[in-house]
């Protein structure tokens, strides 16, 4: 009797851990670029192309990473509708930008505004 409840509670524990860690979403990993209109032409008249930057969001740690050490003092991350239409939401947060991507699925556009420039990206979650 003992063993049957014991197997039964120990059973029941893993179906709380899965449920509870199983809903935890992989980071997601895509290119952004500053927009076009903050590039300065060169000395010949010709726009260089951007330099794609990677940015990394780990949903689990609610943090923004990016491969460039060049973005710094986000004070608004927006997100977009894929065809940029229509703002989903604007965050001053980190935490609160990367909670509200994790509560959404689709494609969207995603821009990091710095006071010198503005990222942009796409993302499918």
């Amino acid at each position: 009797m003992n063993r049957k409840i014991i197997m039964s509670f120990a059973v029941f524990c893993l179906g709380i851990s899965s449920a509870v860690y199983g809903d935890s979403l992989p980071p997601v990993t895509f290119p952004i670029q500053n927009d076009p209109g903050d590039e300065k032409p060169d000395s010949h008249r010709h726009r260089m192309p951007p330099v794609p930057i990677m940015c990394i969001i780990d949903f689990e740690a609610e943090t923004v990473a990016f491969s460039s050490s060049a973005i710094e003092g986000i004070y608004d991350y927006q997100v977009y509708e894929a065809d940029e239409e229509i703002c989903v939401g604007s965050y001053g947060d980190t935490s609160e930008f990367v909670d509200a991507l994790g509560n959404l699925s689709g494609n969207y556009c995603i821009r990091f505004i710095t006071p010198k420039e503005t990222f942009t990206g796409y993302i499918n979650l």
